[in-house]
């Protein structure tokens, strides 16, 4: 009897004392050499029943190294080192809690667009795309064909290149952690040529670009306000009432990766718009959040992948036809403007202002706390002749 009590109390022990283990440390690390001599960390916890588990290695030489590697499957739940799915590893990349952004914040502040960028492209594009594949299954031939799937879906060569980008860095660090043999997004995958400028419509394809009407006044307004104004089409989809003031817009903001945030260049800038427009704007409005609001939800601004669809609907055969730098899209409307204040005259200054490029760092800052409608009295009336040749 004496001898049961003793092995039940020597299991309560040892049970207790796993218990105890597990609860003070989530693993351990040990040094072993190799039959090379090398001698490398490997790592062993104890599982749920209190059993420890056969060593892993953990391909470093280095004690901290080796440390920072159990920290990074700890913190992917991933101690039994199982495969990685590329949506674990993904968990908290781009936020503070990353080793990436430490590394950046540590040597200069991360701009906020930055983030909103890559958690965009990270949760839009790379996690429905390679979310459910092991992290050292995907290849280099997985990116070649994630880049053409990217362009079947009429994203721009700038726009698949920072995606692609983005995927990048993440590998790298991957494969810092060993996680990966290597980087699938190597240097032998070709950058795409970011170099196609659009070319700007023409006056006459401007007006056969609006007329006949529209289905859709919204989108017509929409397109419309970028003839005249020269403004990006995430701007455009930011516009709220309290932006509109007689003969001008307050360029901001922009509604871009589904937020409000800074314009692109983050300097903001006054644009003229002649009254008439911006009474069109403010009628069409009627009082919602954004001038230009979403059909089935109106307090957000409208959906760009329907307006794409409207306005594209409105190409001639002429233009379907303009392919490569010659292919037509809303942005070549910022180069029509441009192109027509050129020609009209009007100084080089004024239109970089107008059209928010930044010649250099402060320059825009400064107009934009001088500026007064005055000071582009000739734009505005270039812009109401344009306006009346196109409506009336």
């Amino acid at each position: 009897m004496a001898d049961i009590k003793g092995v039940f109390t020597n299991c309560l022990q040892t049970y207790f004392s796993r218990e105890l283990i597990m609860e003070k440390q989530p693993f351990y690390l040990t040094k072993r050499t190799l039959p090379s001599g090398k001698k490398v960390w490997y790592y062993y916890y104890y599982n749920n029943f209190g059993e420890r588990t056969v060593p892993k290695s953990t391909g470093e030489t280095n004690k901290q190294k080796a440390f920072n590697f159990c920290i990074r499957l700890l913190s992917m739940n991933n101690l039994a080192n199982k495969k990685v799915l590329f949506k674990d590893y993904a968990k908290d990349w781009f936020t503070p809690n990353c080793q990436w952004y430490k590394d950046k914040n540590s040597n200069r502040p991360i701009k906020k667009n930055t983030i909103v960028s890559y958690l965009s492209d990270l949760n839009v594009h790379l996690l429905p795309y390679f979310g459910n594949m092991e992290i050292d299954k995907i290849f280099p031939s997985h990116i070649k064909s994630f880049r053409s799937y990217l362009s079947d879906n009429g994203l721009s060569h700038p726009s698949i290149n920072r995606v692609v980008a983005v995927m990048k860095v993440m590998m790298g660090y991957a494969l810092d952690e060993k996680l990966i043999k290597e980087n699938p997004v190597s240097k032998n995958i070709k950058i795409l040529s970011n170099t196609i400028i659009r070319e700007a419509f023409t006056l006459e394809e401007v007006k056969e670009l609006l007329y006949p009407e529209w289905e859709d006044y919204g989108c017509w307004l929409f397109t419309l306000v970028g003839v005249i104004t020269g403004m990006r089409i995430s701007e455009i989809n930011g516009l709220q009432l309290k932006q509109l003031h007689t003969n001008y817009i307050e360029v901001n903001q922009q509604y871009s990766a589904y937020q409000i945030q800074a314009v692109k260049t983050e300097e903001p800038r006054f644009v003229t718009c002649p009254e008439q427009l911006i009474r069109m704007m403010i009628d069409y409005c009627d009082e919602r959040e954004f001038v230009f609001h979403g059909k089935r939800n109106q307090f957000i601004p409208m959906d760009k992948s329907y307006f794409y669809i409207e306005f594209r609907k409105h190409y001639t055969e002429e233009m379907k036809k303009r392919k490569g730098k010659a292919k037509l899209t809303f942005h070549s409307l910022r180069h029509f403007f441009n192109t027509y204040l050129t020609y009209k005259g009007v100084q080089e200054k004024k239109i970089n202002f107008l059209m928010g490029h930044s010649t250099k760092k402060g320059s825009m800052f400064d107009l934009y706390t001088t500026w007064s409608p005055e000071m582009y009295k000739d734009v505005l009336e270039i812009q109401k002749d344009l306006l009346k040749e196109l409506i009336e």
